[in-house]
């Protein structure tokens, strides 16, 4: 058994019990190789750190360790690790080198971090926007068709009944759809009065699934629980992951946290605790499969030693070919079972005689092929009556009249009478009469008929309730009838000895058929419901017929909905595309907005003229599915603030998109609407811009005030996000440089500083200059995001709704308004960049723009201490005098 569990945006599976897998469940994504690896983190911090900084760690891993996107594990024990050896080794330059490497492993770590805040907020506040693709729409709706009724019952056919056993009990036989192609009757049409429930409208959208299997076999004591996160605790869970993420990271790294931050002082006993509760956190595991009891074998051993459900009925003997020449005598029998039963041969005992061999099962169909030979035992049927007898015939003198004789000669003529009742819009009775025997000698057939039954043939003649028929030479001949409707109908069996009946019953759905008096041999024909009966003479069918009254529920199921909006200048033109089912034909009306002029419909691709009567259009719906479009155009443009009502569809639907082309000369600046929707992100992005432009001033004094920055802000985040990083980039560096003034560095840094900084500015001058050419003559870049939305494509899904379509604003601004004022920003900008050259290069230029060679040179022997003068002259030593 497997099952799958759609989710919308926001929601999330944290467990579900009762399957034996589960896909993508929070539980089901633990591992022990997870669990180690985040108690080995943990404990690793509480010991190098203390027990604070392990269950940060701990924590923030738990929340996180399956979040696509978040720093990866190998970064937090590189940091660990690293943050253990810096401890150990003694101070050097191994020490070192191992603590600018544990800087560098927190700088990616940061890199990592920033990117998966952005994305955690914003899935946070807008789910819609967590990266997944939203299907949904009039795509998935496949081409309309004629209407069809529901689905017909697979019912198997039951083995032939023993026609020694009594009648079973009246059956109730619900007829289905799909009769043969053949009947002339049209048994697949609907009758247009009926009330037939089209059932309610499905979602289609498809987001987050799961797929829940279970192995083995499910009883209906079993049950499924589920634990979902509603959209505000999954929200939640996201921003305290990211936030015990970075305090993390602050504790690890060696930061102190602010006061108010700081976790009160409790002990090492309730790390302990958290640590032991991670622990013993349950992990998924395959459903519990409990050894079967005696009293289960035993049970199951009765279902596998039981016998079968045909018993003792299991086996019949279709056909039997009886083949004598001579003084060779063959029995040929074709048998067919619904079990593995052993059946009795022909004969008695280990052997038999010819002269009467008993049948234990009665033969179907019996042929004979004999030469010289007599057979008897057989009623006028043709049928054996459990036992056959061969006879030699007269030898002598009679070769001539064997050659001759066949056994066209030796059995008498017999015919079979099908009478077929086809139940649907008109009543009918096709009746099929067909030789079975090789005689081919004349013979009027006759049968009963119903009460009502008009017989139109000229060939039949009627007298007394009974038809007759004379058939020549001819192998068959087909007769129809009509028959009014009734309720009761009773089918008599004939006494004629030369003719066998068989009766099929044909009804569409909407006839309720219940027979009793005589079992059917059969109940399916060509994959459909067709019950047939083989009575024997005298035996009588009943037939109680009824026409369900339709149970209340809605005829009408509207399945997609999507309308577009093309807002103009001074009108707005909108079109509708409807896809529904119904199975009663009739008018239905819905209203279009205030104002509106029609300008087309259409219904399965063909154009209807139709008009508008007091704001209200009526449709005309046929039984099936419709696909139906309806174009008009309203009298008002897209202003500032731009609304969408909804629509009133006269009834509730599902799968409601509406989609809002955006003219080329507006800029969406806020929307709202359904939860699946477009979001302006630009908005966040520019708090944040905002906040660090008002601290700026202390970054960067001397520059320019808090004014100044914050009109510089709101001229190029519109424009270019990446572009605003790069000016703050240069700014910030052109200050470090003028701070650090190349005291203390090597001539080689300081001309690669030099360096860094010329490019850096080339790329602030071609930043500034897209932003400029941008904001005069192109579009700003407001950061519209969302399922099928850009700037200028908006759309919302809802699931359902009830009498009017979803609803939805957005407030806009004409591109000109925002272009004049990039204009007045270039201006201002041309006036503070001749300010900000100046203090450029003063930054660059201090402590000299280049080092020269020969005073880098000077400076270094002036640096040098003189070397003391150690060396002491001594005088050479004296020669010794001579004695004389």
């Amino acid at each position: 058994l497997e099952a799958t569990l759609q989710l919308p945006p926001g929601w999330r599976l944290l467990h579900a019990q009762g399957p034996s897998h589960v896909d993508g469940a929070w539980v089901a994504m633990w591992t022990l190789w997870d669990f180690f690896f985040v108690l080995l983190a943990a404990l690793a911090a509480y010991r190098l750190l203390g027990w604070r900084t392990g269950v940060l760690l701990g924590a923030a891993l738990v929340l996180t360790w399956h979040t696509p996107g978040s720093p990866p594990a190998a970064l937090w024990f590189g940091l660990l690790a690293l943050t253990a050896l810096v401890r150990v080794l003694p101070a050097g330059r191994g020490q070192r080198i191992f603590a600018y490497s544990r800087l560098a492993v927190v700088g990616l770590l940061m890199l990592v971090l920033l990117p998966f805040s952005v994305q955690e907020i914003r899935a946070a506040i807008y789910p819609s926007l967590e990266g997944r693709n939203w299907e949904s729409g009039l795509a998935q709706v496949a081409p309309p068709s004629p209407f069809v009724p529901p689905p017909e019952l697979s019912v198997e056919a039951p083995p032939p009944p023993d026609r020694n056993s009594p009648a079973p009990a009246p059956a109730l036989m619900q007829l289905s759809k799909g009769l043969a192609s053949t009947s002339s009757n049209g048994l697949d049409r609907v009758d247009p009065t009926a009330r037939v429930q089209t059932g309610p409208g499905l979602p289609t959208w498809s987001w987050r699934a799961h797929q829940l299997s279970w192995s083995g076999p499910v009883t209906p004591e079993q049950t499924l629980n589920l634990w979902l996160l509603p959209p505000w605790a999954t929200a939640l869970m996201k921003l305290a992951g990211l936030a015990l993420l970075a305090l993390a990271l602050v504790a690890v790294a060696g930061w102190k946290l602010p006061r108010r931050l700081r976790m009160p002082d409790v002990g090492t006993g309730v790390a302990a605790a958290l640590l032991l509760a991670l622990s013993l956190t349950p992990t998924p595991s395959d459903a519990q499969v409990a050894w079967p009891t005696d009293e289960q074998l035993k049970a199951l051993h009765g279902k596998l030693a039981a016998p079968p459900d045909c018993a003792p009925n299991c086996a019949a003997l279709a056909r039997l070919l009886v083949s004598a020449s001579g003084s060779s005598v063959q029995l040929r029998a074709e048998i067919h079972a619904q079990a593995l039963v052993a059946v009795p041969l022909p004969g008695q005992g280990t052997g038999w005689q010819p002269g009467s061999v008993a049948l234990p099962l009665p033969p179907r169909a019996l042929q004979t092929e004999l030469k010289g030979w007599a057979l008897a035992g057989l009623d006028p049927r043709g049928q054996s009556t459990g036992a056959i007898t061969l006879s030699r015939g007269a030898t002598a003198g009679s070769n001539r009249a064997e050659d001759a004789g066949t056994q066209r000669d030796a059995l008498p003529p017999l015919v079979r009478v099908d009478r077929r009742l086809e139940l649907g819009l008109r009543w009918q009775v096709q009746t099929h009469i067909e030789r079975i025997a090789p005689s081919r000698a004349p013979l009027r057939v006759r049968w009963a008929l119903l009460p009502g039954e008009a017989v139109g043939d000229a060939r039949v003649t009627v007298d007394g309730g009974v038809a007759s028929l004379q058939l020549g030479g001819e192998e068959a001949a087909d007769v129809a009838s009509n028959l009014p409707p009734s309720e009761a109908l009773t089918l008599l069996a004939g006494h004629e000895p030369n003719q066998v009946e068989r009766w099929t019953l044909a009804a569409s759905p909407q006839w309720h058929v219940e027979a009793s008096g005589l079992a059917a041999t059969a109940l399916q024909q060509d994959g459909s419901w067709q019950p047939e009966w083989r009575p024997w003479p005298g035996e009588t069918l009943k037939l109680a017929v009824k026409k369900p009254a339709g149970v209340a529920g809605q005829t009408l199921t509207l399945d997609h909905v999507r309308t577009e909006v093309s807002p103009g200048e001074r009108s707005t033109d909108v079109q509708l595309d409807l896809a529904l089912r119904t199975s009663l034909g009739g008018p239905h009306t819905l209203k279009l907005p205030a104002g509106a002029e029609l300008l087309g419909v259409s219904l399965n691709g063909a154009t209807l003229a139709l008009q508008l009567r007091d704001g209200a259009l009526s449709l005309p719906l046929s039984p099936g599915e419709q696909r139906i479009q309806i174009r008009w155009r309203e009298p008002e443009g897209m202003g500032t603030l731009w609304r969408h009502e909804g629509l009133a569809l006269g009834l509730p639907g599902v799968n409601d998109t509406l989609q809002l082309n955006v003219p080329e000369d507006r800029i969406v600046l806020a929307v709202g609407g359904p939860l699946i929707g477009p979001a302006v992100l630009i908005w966040g992005a520019l708090v944040v811009a905002l906040a660090l432009a008002w601290v700026a001033p202390r970054g960067v004094p001397g520059l320019m005030g808090r004014p100044a920055w914050v009109l510089l802000v709101l001229g190029v985040a519109p424009v270019s996000l990446a572009a605003l990083a790069v000016l703050a980039g240069w700014f910030g560096a052109l200050e470090a440089r003028r701070r650090w003034g190349g005291q203390g560095g090597r001539r080689w840094l300081r001309i690669g500083v030099q360096l860094l900084l010329v490019l850096w500015t080339l790329c602030a001058v071609a930043a500034l200059l897209d932003v400029l050419r941008t904001g005069l003559l192109g579009y700003p870049d407001l950061l519209v995001a969302g399922p099928g939305s850009s700037s200028h494509l908006l759309s919302w899904t809802s699931d359902r709704f009830t009498e009017r379509t979803a609803s939805a604003w957005v407030l806009s601004a004409p591109v000109w308004l925002y272009r004049a004022a990039m204009l007045a920003w270039a201006l201002w900008l041309a006036a503070s960049l001749l300010r900000w050259v100046g203090w450029a290069w003063r930054c660059f230029s201090a402590d000299g723009a280049w080092p020269d060679r020969a005073a880098w040179a000077e400076t270094r022997f002036e640096a040098a201490p003189a070397a003391p003068d150690t060396a002491v002259a001594t005088p050479p030593p004296e020669a010794p005098a001579d004695d004389a």
